[in-house]
């Protein structure tokens, strides 16, 4: 039942979705060298101050000390994921068994974590997250108040900013659940064949994140490493 189901029109992971397909994306970003666009709905999200906050967050963080083209955002970033996802996904949609496994719902559910997976950062998180290891902690620290990233990103996602609604409650809105996203990024392995798929493209060895951050990371730092990914 569940198989013949995947052949209805509105399980068809293909041709709906205005960022896959080039329609109905009338909003434009320039973005290393290559214009981005983006559907109303995409948009608004990238619009939302809960997004917007990642201009403040440096990428590579006092690397621009060593390499002073290293200073590129965590928006930016977001930005080249969410390319790095997109292409991917019109990739993967050419294997007829990828395309049986997917539905709308999923890919657009993908394409909005990939957009929003840094969410839940604040300067040095990755640092502050390693305190959080068995091996640094001790009886002289109270490390119960460092969050772990997917945290920080449901903490993000539900805060208003001075907004009118929280970028969880525009999310919702537009269809996509908030709550699997942040399930999605707690690499926490889920029971669900398709979440742990989307899981393996999201927080894997070779990942929409690594990508994204080896090609771009390498072309603004003028380094070599990285850079046979372009």
């Amino acid at each position: 039942k569940q198989a013949l189901l995947r052949i209805l029109p509105e399980n068809v992971a293909f041709g709906t979705i205005p960022e896959l397909i080039g329609f109905a994306c009338s909003n434009k970003i320039m973005h290393n060298g290559h214009l981005l666009r983006f559907s109303e709905k995409t948009f608004a999200w990238i619009n939302h101050p809960t997004f917007q906050r990642l201009h403040n967050l440096n990428q590579l963080g006092f690397l621009f000390y060593v390499y002073p083209g290293a200073r590129h955002s965590r928006f930016t970033h977001s930005l080249e994921s969410f390319e790095v996802a997109r292409s991917l996904i019109l990739n993967l949609l050419n294997d007829n068994a990828f395309r049986f496994l997917l539905n709308e719902g999923d890919i657009s559910l993908f394409l909005a974590t990939a957009l929003c997976h840094d969410i839940g950062h604040y300067p040095m998180a990755h640092l502050f997250e390693e305190l959080r290891s068995p091996v640094l902690s001790s009886n002289l620290w109270d490390l119960s108040n460092i969050r772990a990233d997917y945290e920080m990103t449901e903490y993000f996602l539900r805060s208003e900013f001075n907004s009118t609604e929280t970028l969880w409650d525009l999310l919702q809105r537009d269809k996509i659940d908030p709550s699997r996203m942040v399930r999605l990024l707690s690499k926490q392995t889920s029971s669900i064949d398709i979440e742990s798929i989307m899981q393996d493209l999201l927080e894997g060895m070779f990942d929409v994140d690594k990508l994204a951050y080896l090609r771009y990371d390498s072309l603004v730092s003028s380094v070599s490493y990285g850079v046979s990914l372009h």
